[in-house]
């Protein structure tokens, strides 16, 4: 309900996924993966943020990827994880999307992500845990 500074979030993947980092060329085959509507969705929220910020980025093209959002001043992709920080976010509600490409089929428990006020440890949150199951990709008939 409140405005926050010197957020870090941290969201732990599970066993079998690894980010993709869309800033890289080799990430374009992703593409396809993002709906029209979240490009359109993230478009608008990067254009509301840089208007509160105050942003001189205001005439940029809208980007579709959350490492060119204002909102995070600094992201980190790790092998097991994602690292997003932000020195100041306005109130609300915050959804984080980002790609992931699954490498292991099974079933692997599904970390809770953590977000804190980097200064003031008492304010954190957690997101609901569980489990996360990722599939053989099914043989086409015919062997091929």
């Amino acid at each position: 309900p409140a405005a926050r500074q010197f957020l870090a979030l941290e969201d732990e993947l599970p066993a079998g996924l690894e980010a993709v980092d869309m800033s890289l060329a080799t990430s374009s085959a992703m593409a396809p993966f993002y709906s029209a509507a979240g490009v359109e969705a993230s478009a608008a929220r990067d254009q509301a943020a840089r208007r509160e910020s105050g942003s001189n980025l205001s005439g940029a093209p809208p980007s579709w990827s959350w490492y060119s959002s204002p909102t995070w001043d600094h992201s980190e992709i790790r092998d097991d994880r994602v690292m997003l920080f932000s020195s100041w976010l306005r109130e609300g509600t915050w959804t984080l999307n980002y790609l992931a490409r699954a490498t292991t089929a099974g079933r692997f428990v599904l970390p809770q992500a953590h977000a804190e006020e980097m200064y003031d440890a008492s304010v954190n949150g957690r997101s609901a845990g569980g489990w996360f199951v990722v599939r053989e990709k099914p043989a086409k008939a015919g062997g091929r």
